[in-house]
């Protein structure tokens, strides 16, 4: 490469540098003056001091190449601020610069340095351990400003002694909030957004800018009397947390920097629930509350990221781990592909083998074991507000014939079709069972009166007496016979109530079938004449 080649290749990197310092100086006096509008008793300590979060953030996109343009910003906002103080001779306006000027320099390069030292990380974000830490850093290296710039100020006759300390923690929480609120948020808008800006999302995010700015104008800005805001200021916080999980840390600390943005603008006016003796005291409570608030949602931030990433490297780990078994031989393939669907499998065999040991195979109905659990819990149900339960013992009539003649294909899509009209008869809160062969059970757990027992029993008759089309073939069972047991009348169990319900259908069909009839509790054996309380077909009145 020829010597102009080289100077050409230099000049590029040198230009960018020279224009970034530049950028960084002018966005450091500019936001600089902003904050030194609200100085405490004429002197630049301020608790608005956007240029340490500018400093640190530039530091750590740029690099320590970046350092002159920050010593350049702090020394034209020192200087611009020292030659107007009165009295103020040449040298001890240059000393004064250059202490504060070297102040918020060193200030600014010790964070990023000690960023780089115990967060190694240039996104400081990522998990929540290095969040406390980079929050650790925000309150610490403002002590170097801070005292430097009281320093400098007691020195030079701005300030007396007096006022050193009100100005040394004004100092250092200016610089402590600006870190805080203003450096994470410029960071985060140097990378690439992870939010997938789809119209619903954008719509979301209209709808939080929409609530957040008139929340804030409310309880800072004056719109609502401020007795009534004193303790509202957090009211906020729903709001960001609503930023800090649907989106990321980039717009949650942009809605930060707004709501901070937002009080600072309301306690200045005089407004808001930070208003004390003085604009300097009242600045430091918005400044304490909005570090508060950013802290919490970068420490909240850090552990959705912290989620996401571990969440991403499983996905990673686990697709990794599926390369490497495809590279396995062609055996080894075969066997763990067997043993991937066999895990796959093994959840819905499991859900299978539950569903097997509590339904019965052909109609999807509860067994007996599930029925006894359901009726369990009903009963305790019943038992503690003083509730009726009714058991339906079902048989079909006709069935038999019709399983006889045409097979038990035929029979078994009968008793399915049995199945589903009964389903579609009782409510949804009841529960229907196959007791085994023809026979049915349907648990009603929270009845008015017995009449309520007999009007879904007249239902399933009108149901089951209607003709089924059976593989293209109307066929009719004739009718089915119910007995109804009633709960805690005739009986407080399962096995009781069961038996009594059974005893009644036997009797149903010793008078007649295609009946219902209700159980006696001094006639629960099976007999063909017993003391019936009310055998009806369904066609007959009440």
């Amino acid at each position: 490469m020829t010597a102009p080649t080289k100077e050409l290749a230099h000049a590029g990197p040198l230009r960018r540098t020279l224009t970034s310092n530049l950028v960084v100086a002018v966005l450091y006096v500019g936001s600089a003056h902003f904050g030194l509008r609200m100085a405490y008793a004429h002197t630049n300590a301020t608790a608005v001091w956007i240029p340490s979060g500018i400093a640190i953030a530039s530091l750590v996109l740029f690099g320590l190449r970046i350092w002159p343009g920050i010593l350049l910003g702090a020394a034209a906002t020192n200087v611009l601020y020292f030659v107007g103080q009165p009295g103020e001779g040449p040298a001890t306006v240059l000393g004064s610069v250059l202490l504060t000027s070297a102040g918020n320099t060193l200030e600014a390069v010790a964070g990023y340095l000690l960023l780089g030292r115990f967060v190694r990380s240039p996104h400081p974000f990522e998990n929540v351990r290095a969040t406390f830490r980079f929050v650790a850093l925000a309150a610490a290296v403002p002590v170097i400003a801070a005292t430097t710039g009281v320093i400098a100020l007691v020195s030079s006759g701005v300030a007396g002694w007096r006022l050193a300390s009100t100005s040394w923690v004004t100092w250092w929480l200016g610089d402590a909030s600006g870190i805080l609120v203003h450096a994470p948020m410029l960071l985060s808008w140097a990378r690439p957004s992870r939010v997938r800006w789809t119209l619903p999302r954008m719509a979301e995010a209209v709808v939080i800018l929409l609530s957040l700015m008139p929340t804030g104008f409310v309880l800072f800005g004056g719109w609502l009397t401020e007795r009534y805001t004193y303790s509202l200021p957090y009211l906020v916080m729903p709001l960001l947390l609503w930023v800090v999980f649907r989106f990321g840390l980039r717009e949650a600390s942009t809605a930060v920097a707004m709501v901070s943005a937002v009080a600072i603008w309301g306690t200045v006016r005089g407004h808001g629930p930070f208003l004390a003796e003085s604009l300097n005291e009242s600045l430091i409570l918005a400044q304490f509350f909005a570090s508060t608030v950013a802290v919490t949602v970068l420490v909240l931030s850090a552990a959705v990221a912290e989620r996401d990433g571990l969440l991403q490297q499983l996905r990673e780990v686990n697709r990794t781990l599926e390369d490497r078994i495809a590279a396995r031989t062609s055996e080894l393939a075969s066997i763990n592909q067997a043993l991937i669907a066999e895990v796959r499998q093994r959840s819905a065999a499991e859900e299978v083998i539950k569903h097997l040991a509590n339904h019965d195979t052909l109609t999807g109905l509860a067994n007996r074991r599930l029925t006894e659990e359901l009726f369990e819990s009903a009963e305790a149900m019943a038992r503690r507000r003083g509730h009726r339960m009714a058991l339906l013992f079902l048989d079909l009539d006709g069935f038999k014939p019709i399983n006889d003649e045409f097979g038990h294909g035929t029979g078994d899509e009968t008793l399915r079709k049995v199945a589903e009209r009964l389903l579609r008869t009782v409510r949804e809160s009841d529960h229907v069972a196959r007791f085994g062969g023809d026979e049915f059970i349907v648990l009603l757990p929270d009845i008015s009166s017995p009449d309520d027992a007999t009007v879904v029993a007249d239902k399933i008759l009108r149901a089951v007496g209607e003709p089924f089309v059976v593989q293209g073939v109307r066929r009719s069972l004739g009718g089915a016979s119910i007995g109804i047991a009633i709960y805690p009348h005739d009986g407080r169990d399962f096995a009781t109530l069961v038996r009594c319900a059974d005893s009644a259908m036997y009797q149903a069909k010793a008078a007649g079938k295609n009946r219902w009839v209700r159980c006696q509790r001094d006639a629960r054996q099976r007999v063909s004449l017993p003391h019936i309380e009310s055998v009806r077909s369904p066609d007959s009145s009440r």
